[in-house]
């Protein structure tokens, strides 16, 4: 049943003897492991046939790491100097805001910045000055999503972008806009 622990032990014996069951399927269970759990997708399809002259069967038993799997995307749509979203995640969440925003009569606002002369500031005072420049940056700017309806993604090197969320008017941009300059 979903949301219930099993250990693999248990899973292949309850596999082993209900040969005659469909195929089963659950995205939500606990595997133990240890003295602890990892939540897993499990799928086990019917039992198979191996050939048509063999009377051995067997059956698929996919089981699926939810926990490395949203490790994963967590790492794929995140900066990984910052650890802001980055432009990955900035298309998945606009596409989601602009079906909300069909549904809803809300406005919202989309601000860039880029750090003028970029390339020149590390030529300057090096790649770890300014890597320790941009990571205190993020953090404030982290601070000020945590404050405000705004979201931030570090798009590429040294690019920001701002979604507004639930604006009422162009004052509540500028006011976003000026506490980041």
């Amino acid at each position: 049943k979903d949301g219930a622990e099993i250990s693999l032990d248990d899973l292949l014996e309850n596999i082993k003897f209900n040969p005659y069951k469909n195929l089963v399927s659950f995205d939500n269970l606990k595997l133990k492991i240890g003295r602890g759990t990892v939540p897993v997708s499990i799928f086990v399809s019917k039992y198979k046939q191996l050939s048509p002259n063999d009377n051995k069967q067997v059956r698929i038993i996919i089981i699926r790491d939810r926990q490395a799997e949203s490790e994963k995307q967590r790492i794929e749509e995140h900066n990984a100097l910052t650890k802001l979203p980055n432009h990955l995640k900035l298309h998945k969440d606009l596409q989601a805001t602009f079906i909300k925003l069909h549904l809803k009569e809300q406005k919202i606002a989309l601000a860039v910045m880029e750090i003028d002369n970029f390339a020149s500031l590390r030529a300057i005072l090096g790649y770890d000055v300014v890597n320790n420049v941009l990571i205190k940056f993020s953090e404030y700017l982290r601070s000020l999503s945590d404050e405000f309806s705004v979201s931030i993604y570090h798009t590429v090197h040294n690019s920001f972008v701002f979604v507004l969320n639930d604006i009422n008017n162009e004052t509540d941009v500028y006011s976003m806009v000026n506490l980041v300059q």
